[in-house]
């Protein structure tokens, strides 16, 4: 029972750890749209909140954004850090415009040896994904369809819990109202027996009570 609840745990945090970064994706479609519409401020204001999940094309148009001066001053230095930390992942865009700053000095000292450093790792990366390049829309297929598949898995983790939880609380509810029913007409039964009939009754009662307990506990340790 502990090593199901266990995977059930481990398939649940995996499904968590992809729906994120799905939503990150979705958010980003979101402000690419407006800014492709020149809504720069909603623009900027969703690309800043996905901006900490490292997630390049976000980083790549909030570079964009600051190296127009779209919506917001013009800043090349904020631009060449979010333009760095795009390539960093790989972003083969990313690549590009800073190999452009370092060309023409825009935020950055002016260098024409990092400048082809990088125009030529843009240029291998380029090369590198038309070899692996697959259909976008087969991928998204598959994507959407994990997706859907591990919310369902969580949901089903999420109803099983719930009531594997309720199980256990109606047990040891029903335990203790047991007791207290049992011990009450016990108690009103030893009254009208003499000292030591009561002394024995009782404590047949208590060791059948404890041993009851003991049954729920190693009930609640096997979950």
């Amino acid at each position: 029972m502990v090593r199901i609840i266990l995977v059930l745990v481990s398939l649940t945090c995996s499904g968590f750890s992809y729906g994120e970064s799905y939503q990150v994706e979705l958010e980003y479609k979101k402000a690419e749209k407006l800014f492709i519409a020149k809504d720069y401020k909603q623009t900027l204001k969703i690309l800043k909140k996905i901006s900490s999940k490292e997630y390049p094309p976000a980083n790549y148009l909030l570079g964009r954004l600051y190296a127009r001066g779209d919506g917001i001053p013009r800043n090349f230095k904020t631009a060449y850090n979010f333009f760095h930390k795009a390539a960093q992942h790989g972003h083969l865009d990313a690549y590009r415009k800073l190999a452009l700053m370092y060309k023409h000095g825009d935020g950055v000292k002016k260098n024409l040896k990092i400048a082809n450093s990088y125009f030529k790792k843009a240029s291998i990366l380029a090369e590198s994904k038309n070899k692996r390049a697959k259909p976008k829309n087969i991928f998204s297929k598959i994507k959407t369809f994990f997706f859907i598949t591990v919310n369902i898995i969580k949901y089903i983790v999420y109803t099983f819990l719930f009531f594997l939880a309720i199980g256990v609380i109606y047990n040891i509810y029903d335990f203790f109202v047991s007791l207290f029913t049992e011990g009450k007409e016990t108690l009103k039964d030893d009254c009208s027996k003499s000292h030591e009939s009561q002394n024995h009754s009782t404590h047949d009662f208590l060791e059948r009570k404890l041993i009851e307990l003991e049954y729920a506990v190693e009930f609640l340790v096997t979950l």
